[in-house]
């Protein structure tokens, strides 16, 4: 719900190319915890450290996951934009 509500994160212009859901199918996609950092990140507002804190892991993993959990996210975008050119 909340990914749906705020797809428009990822894009630089006012349309989005999302299907309601679209997004969220894409985070489900990512591995747990990358999907848990990203959403804590994003939707949830909290810094590395206290994400760190909640997953038991270092602010230093929990930033290079965080990183390619987007490198994922990106890389599903441009085959969906590719898709549709």
């Amino acid at each position: 719900q909340a990914a749906a509500e705020r797809a428009a994160w990822f894009l630089s212009d006012e349309e989005t190319p999302f299907e309601p859901g679209e997004l969220e199918t894409m985070l489900a996609q990512l591995p747990q915890l990358e999907r848990e950092i990203v959403v804590a990140r994003i939707w949830g507002e909290l810094s590395f450290e206290q994400i760190a804190a909640v997953v038991a892991r270092s602010s230093s993993a929990v930033h290079r996951r965080y990183q390619r959990a987007l490198a994922l996210l990106g890389h599903m975008l441009h085959r969906k934009l590719d898709k549709t050119r």
